[in-house]
């Protein structure tokens, strides 16, 4: 019993080591800069999510990326690309009923 209470307190103090954050002083000059840099990357860098899409009869990756492609990309090809990627393809023939994933960003 007291090999599993111990075993558990462990197990605990792990848990909270690596849910807790760690604490700068805020008054450091280190701080100050991570905190600048992530509020500079924050504003930058949309969100990213994903969503599925069934294939239609007569779509090319080329049809779908003109309707999903944001201005984050700079070229279709690019979007074409991460959709590959994303889908484990390797060419770009896809069939009617096939699923897809796709990325999307918020802007």
């Amino acid at each position: 019993m007291k090999r599993l209470f111990t075993g558990l307190a462990l197990v605990a103090v792990v848990f909270l080591i690596l849910l807790l954050p760690v604490t700068a002083d805020p008054d450091s000059a280190v701080a100050s800069e991570v905190s600048a840099a992530s509020d500079e990357v924050s504003e930058t860098v949309p969100d990213k999510y994903f969503i599925s899409y069934i294939v239609q009869r007569g779509d090319t990756l080329w049809d779908i990326a003109g309707t999903h492609m944001s201005d984050h990309y700079p070229s279709v090809y690019h979007y074409i690309q991460e959709i590959m990627e994303s889908n484990h393809l390797e060419s770009t023939v896809i069939k009617t009923g096939q699923m897809l994933i796709l990325p999307c960003y918020d802007i």
